[in-house]
């Protein structure tokens, strides 16, 4: 009976984390590594485990640390998958570490553009704050979802500028600003995958001139071009009866990106596609 109970909450926790439309692809991941680490503890096959890596995966496929975490899974021995997943999640945190420290060094006084909530954008920003760096924050609301309005309570906490603003408002907020700053959660040879509505808004900002920067990690790039499911689906936008347009990610091309910051370098838009391309070949090392 307590078996039982355990598989059903096992099951929960993975269903939970298959719906999960709020938390990004970092978070997310971590959130996945600690509950296979308590199956892991529990006794539970390996198997099953490597099943929900896959299933958790193909329920966020535009998020790529969740595709390394499930090959590294694949490819792991029961025996020693706890160490496995601890060196996951370490060199998950390193990473970020490691990116936010070179962002937050290259900000300069201004007013930066963000969108959707990107764990290492936010990162960023603090650690800005803390190196006396003078920087006003636009937040769009970043719908459906809206989590750009849990980025704005989250910066209005730690002391920071910030003024939320609609998504359509963006275009209007453009000319007023130095810099659009946005994480990823894929970086693919043909541009980076973010929350929709980023391409639209990147293509406003190469107009108006305003540079934009990635910030990503080593372990957000994945080896294979944009897929339709990548899209991912969001909520229902209404549950009246019409036709909806859901998708969730869009994919924006280097050649509207300036810089992409990573943990090991700041490569520049133009470089970016054969760079990453070199990485997969590579098994995405530098």
């Amino acid at each position: 009976m307590a078996q039982q109970r355990a598989r059903k909450d096992w099951d929960r926790q993975i269903e939970q984390i298959c719906k999960d439309r709020q938390r990004g692809a970092v978070p997310l991941t971590k959130a996945t590594i600690r509950l296979f680490l308590q199956m892991q503890r529990a006794q539970v096959p390996l198997p099953k485990i490597q099943s929900a890596a896959e299933r958790i995966y193909l329920c966020h496929q535009a998020m790529a640390p969740l595709w390394h975490l499930a090959r590294t899974i694949a490819q792991g021995d029961g025996q020693i998958l706890s160490a496995r997943l601890r060196q996951f999640a370490v060199a998950l945190d390193e990473q970020s570490q490691r990116v936010v420290h070179r962002v937050a060094e290259r900000l300069v006084d201004g007013v930066i553009l963000t969108h959707s909530f990107s764990s290492l954008v936010f990162k960023s920003l603090l650690r800005a704050k803390k190196l006396g760096k003078r920087v006003t924050i636009l937040c769009t609301e970043s719908r459906p979802g809206s989590e750009g309005v849990l980025l704005a309570r989250r910066l209005t906490t730690e002391g920071l500028p910030v003024t939320l603003i609609p998504d359509i408002q963006a275009f209007s907020w453009m000319g007023e600003c130095h810099l659009f700053l946005i994480g990823a959660d894929a970086l693919l040879p043909d541009g980076v995958v973010h929350k929709v509505g980023t391409f639209a808004i990147a293509r406003e900002a190469k107009r108006k001139k305003v540079p934009v920067w990635v910030v990503g990690t080593s372990l957000k790039v994945l080896p294979h071009r944009y897929q339709d499911a990548i899209k991912g689906q969001s909520s229902p936008l209404t549950h009246h009866s019409v036709p909806q347009d859901r998708t969730l990610y869009d994919l924006t091309p280097w050649n509207y990106v300036a810089l992409l910051f990573m943990d090991d370098e700041i490569i520049k838009g133009s470089a970016v596609e054969q760079r990453l391309l070199d990485r997969g070949l590579s098994g995405g090392q530098k």
